[in-house]
């Protein structure tokens, strides 16, 4: 002031536009303009106002750079999805031991079935083999059945195989040749079971059932012959010796299990045998055909 003081300006107190760059004062405090600077009655010790404003553009622009990227960059954060939050390593534990036992029982139960299947074709292996084995050959066939060829007994299979009975463990082959093998060879239950691989009751069955069913179907093969067929294949030696023979009769016995039925164990007690048998009484014709 006049007297020496600091001047301070009061709200009525104007500067001149000349002391600022742009021609007016500004309210950012990071602009040269903020504060008068030009013509202030001394030497200007700084760098030319434009060029300082040119400075502070310059900065402006940077700052304005800035915020634009910070802005864009919050955006940014804002669209990308949350990431996931990640299962931990004992959930993933967990898991895989549950799938492991899933698949473990899986593996087992197929073990099982596979093991079913294999003693099921085991067994059709066994009984297969013994099925084509006893009539391999005529002289097999001729053997287990007394059937004289492998070809007639196949005949006789197909001309019964509709009386045979049906088991689920047998082919019809099987219970054919367990029928003529107990009629053939009178092998025990036990044996016929272990060849064809079945069980005794099996065979039990098969024959209780199988036996009248044959008897019935093939008896039409059981005839009594007339005399002039009887002369006609008369063997040479009948002829010489016995020309007048017409049948060869022969009976004989085959012991069977004490009757519980008291009548039935009289009736079948044999004196000669000194046990309970069966009577058979067979005739045969000169040439060896069954004829009763």
């Amino acid at each position: 002031g006049e007297n020496g003081s600091v001047w301070e300006p009061s709200d009525y107190d104007r500067v001149c536009f000349r002391h600022f760059i742009t021609g007016q004062k500004s309210n950012d405090q990071e602009n040269p303009d903020y504060v008068p600077s030009l013509h202030m009655g001394t030497i200007d010790m700084h760098t030319d106002g434009p060029q300082r404003f040119a400075r502070y553009e310059r900065y402006q622009k940077r700052d304005d750079d800035g915020k634009t990227a910070a802005v864009a960059l919050q955006e940014l954060s804002l669209n990308v999805p949350p990431t996931p939050e990640k299962p931990s390593v004992h959930d993933n534990c967990i898991k895989t031991i549950a799938s492991l036992r899933l698949e473990n029982q899986q593996l087992y139960t197929e073990l099982n079935r596979l093991q079913v299947e294999n003693t099921h074709l085991k067994t059709e292996l066994l009984n297969l083999k013994f099925e084509d084995s006893a009539v391999a050959t005529d002289s097999k066939t001729t053997f287990y059945t007394g059937i004289p060829s492998k070809a007639l007994f196949m005949w006789v299979l197909s001309f019964c195989t509709t009386v045979l009975p049906s088991s689920r463990v047998v082919s019809p082959k099987g219970v054919l040749l367990c029928l003529l093998i107990k009629l053939r060879l009178n092998l025990h239950l036990e044996d016929i079971a272990f060849r064809l691989n079945i069980s005794k009751t099996t065979v039990s069955d098969i024959l209780n059932q199988g036996l009248p069913a044959l008897a019935k179907k093939l008896n039409f093969l059981v005839q009594w012959p007339d005399k002039d067929s009887l002369i006609k294949n008369m063997p040479v030696i009948f002829k010489k010796t016995y020309p007048r023979c017409v049948s060869i009769i022969d009976c004989f016995e085959v012991f069977i299990n004490r009757p519980g039925h008291l009548t039935a164990r009289a009736q079948t007690w044999s004196n000669y045998k000194h046990h309970n048998t069966i009577k058979f009484f067979v005739s045969i014709t000169p040439t060896g055909a069954i004829s009763i």
